[in-house]
């Protein structure tokens, strides 16, 4: 199997190793294997099936939407093992797990999750699905390594919508901080991952009672705060003070920390102030960590969790968290499994995996067209049998041969653009001009290449119902989308 360009041999080598198996028969492990490489090492700014299939030779993206929808493989092995993976090679006593909620914008409302939701950190509704997702980081290393789907009750109580999408019956609606608390204790008990720091990215979106809950699991946490939130500066203060004046007070270097009390019961808690390495400006935390915490203590944990931020920012989109097209419950957990590991990838292995493609803003999109050759229908189980001898086939448009492949842009009816290049790319990889078939996932009813040709013109026909829609030359091309 040849994959795209900057994965290297250490990719092929563990994954065959350590995950393969996991993924059952040897068409599983080859899709999977396909899909990794090209989130790992594709040029491809949009990493959906279609996408990631013209990065990867013998991909297409038939076969990677199906190791997504309808391969029997479980994600809770495939989480494990890569938790496993990355506690082997940077696990450490200070491991610091970090919490982070994402919104992925959607059209419509039939993917699962997608709902009108207010999202925090960015203040404003969207049409999107939000996950929860936990990272791990040691020193100055950190991967993703769990997420969990938020269902609104939009959905939970929408009988239609969960069967239509799958979800499982048991499934009902739980807090953003009680998936995030699931997560930790999921990982706790698998055990791989030591640490017993917890962080949040944004300080918005969760619940008020995730501090009760990491404080009830014996969890240490530093959770950021606003500089507007208010504590008293010490145990018999009268009045409550803004954060930001209390760590002006005593800024003393890179890290301020200092003691103070919450609430009406003055529980005493860490302040701690630092700069923000991303957005500028100031960050404060509160914690609960020990009466004996010694700044060094917090200073390694905050330089990890900056690490770990860091990471977020920059690999979320990196693996195509951002960028997918399922619709059902186990497609959108198989994609998210996949993208995790793939971020185990880059934080585990030596190589830079595609981080400069990344940087150079190169794109692959230009797909290959293989010289055709004709498949024998009998030899595909999934075929009808050709029509008997003198009988021709009204729908098949005879194609003249190649000379020899060349490579082209696929361009087609614009309101089917993506089916229309599955379908059309299916056919083309698997080396075959007629009586290709399949159905398109987003595309209602069947859809079916019927014909290939390198003719300078006409570049493929593609029947729809009723309806045949050319592809075009190269020089009429569709605007990316």
């Amino acid at each position: 199997m040849t994959h795209a360009a900057h994965v290297p041999a250490d990719f092929v080598s563990t994954f065959r190793h350590r995950f393969a198996p996991l993924f059952g028969r040897k068409i599983g492990r080859q899709r999977s294997e396909q899909y990794l490489g090209g989130l790992l090492g594709g040029r491809a700014r949009r990493r959906d099936v279609t996408s990631l299939a013209g990065t990867v030779d013998g991909a297409t993206a038939r076969a990677l939407g199906w190791l997504l929808n309808k391969s029997p493989w479980q994600t809770r092995a495939i989480v494990d093992a890569l938790q496993a993976y990355v506690g082997d090679t940077f696990g450490g006593p200070d491991g610091l797990f970090t919490l982070n909620l994402d919104s992925f914008v959607k059209r419509g409302d039939n993917a699962v999750g997608v709902d009108k939701q207010y999202v925090d950190h960015l203040d404003r509704i969207q049409n999107c699905q939000i996950g929860v997702f936990l990272a791990y980081g040691a020193g100055a290393k950190s991967a993703l390594v769990d997420a969990a789907l938020y269902l609104p009750h939009s959905w939970t109580e929408n009988a239609p919508r969960r069967e239509k999408a799958d979800v499982p019956t048991g499934v009902e609606h739980q807090p953003k901080s009680a998936l995030a608390l699931e997560l930790l204790r999921n990982a706790r008990a698998a055990g791989h991952l030591p640490g017993r720091w917890v962080t949040t990215w944004h300080g918005e979106g969760f619940e008020a009672d995730l501090r009760a809950g990491l404080d009830a699991d014996g969890w240490c946490y530093l959770l950021p705060v606003s500089t507007k939130h208010r504590v008293f500066a010490g145990a018999d203060a009268a009045a409550t003070r803004p954060v930001v004046e209390l760590l002006a007070d005593e800024a003393n270097g890179a890290l301020t920390v200092r003691r103070v009390w919450e609430g009406e019961g003055r529980r005493a808690c860490w302040l701690l102030g630092c700069a923000d390495a991303l957005g500028g400006g100031s960050v404060a935390f509160v914690s609960n960590g020990p009466d004996d915490a010694a700044p060094e203590l917090f200073e390694r944990i905050v330089a990890t969790r900056r690490e770990t931020v860091r990471m977020l920012a920059a690999r979320c989109a990196g693996v195509s968290l951002d960028v997918y097209r399922v619709r059902g419950w186990d497609g959108w957990h198989r994609h998210v499994a996949l993208a995790l590991l793939a971020s185990a990838f880059r934080a585990c292995l030596p190589a830079a995996l595609g981080e400069a493609a990344e940087a150079d803003g190169t794109v692959d999109t230009v797909l290959p067209f293989p010289e055709p050759v004709v498949r024998d229908p009998a030899d595909d189980a999934a075929s009808e049998a050709p029509p008997p001898a003198g009988e021709a086939d009204a729908n098949v448009i005879p194609v003249p041969p190649v000379a020899g492949p060349t490579s082209y842009r696929l361009v087609g009816d614009p309101e089917n653009a993506d089916d229309l290049l599955a379908a059309l790319e299916e056919e083309l990889s698997a080396r075959t001009n007629v009586r290709g078939s399949g159905l398109m996932p987003e595309f209602e009813g069947p859809a079916e290449v019927i014909a290939g040709a390198n003719d300078g013109q006409i570049r493929g026909v593609v029947r729809l119902g009723d309806r045949l829609v050319p592809f075009l030359d190269p020089d009429r091309m569709l605007p990316n989308r």
